[in-house]
């Protein structure tokens, strides 16, 4: 875009920003797909329009993870756009680099964004962590209702409804349990009665 159509872009009340992308997985592929997929999400969005880009080549991080980065320069409509791309896509930062006709100072807006993103990102990491806690929560959980089936098949238990008993869980809700085990060949199946394979 030309100097001349920013500027008359700016007159017209858009805000100047470059705004950061950052996309953290694995494996590589998925990565670079990831943050294509992403910006061009953002770039399709009526009332954004590309001055400049760059995307970053895909970085080797931890373990198996790879980080990579997309820096765009954009005009806004007006500033409920940007932040509606501040909450729908939660970008890593933004600098504004001109507000236009618009009234809060560039420094002021800057800081102000760059608040809300960094605490958008202290939620998502929370939930992150929560989700992989309530995943292995649900394992653990599934591995113990497991091995209370087989003692209660050891200790004489055959049908679902006295597994049920001795477990203490509904035989309604153990159907699952039932029906993974036989597959897996934990346990076998012959007509009514379960026993260990």
């Amino acid at each position: 875009m030309k100097p001349k159509d920013i500027k008359a872009k700016l007159k017209e009340g858009h805000i100047q920003a470059i705004v950061t992308f950052e996309v953290v997985g694995s494996p590589k592929k998925h990565v670079e797909d990831a943050i294509a997929s992403y910006v061009q999400e953002v770039k399709k969005q009526p009332g954004i329009l590309t001055v400049d880009e760059e995307f970053g080549d895909a970085q080797k991080q931890d373990g198996k993870l790879y980080s990579i980065y997309h820096e765009g320069e954009f005009l806004f409509s007006s500033l409920e756009n940007l932040m509606w791309v501040c909450f729908n896509f939660t970008p890593a930062s933004v600098e504004i680099i001109d507000m236009g006709t618009n009234k809060a100072s560039e420094r002021e807006l800057t800081n102000w964004i760059n608040d809300l993103l960094s605490k958008l990102h202290e939620i998502a990491l929370k939930v992150k962590e929560l989700t992989g806690m309530n995943k292995l929560l649900i394992t653990n959980m599934n591995k113990l209702i497991q091995n209370a089936i087989k003692l209660a098949i050891d200790t004489g238990a055959t049908t679902e409804e006295t597994i049920g008993k001795r477990v203490g869980i509904d035989k309604q809700q153990l159907a699952p349990f039932f029906t993974g085990m036989v597959a897996e060949g934990t346990i076998t199946k012959k007509g009514e009665h379960y026993s260990r394979a």
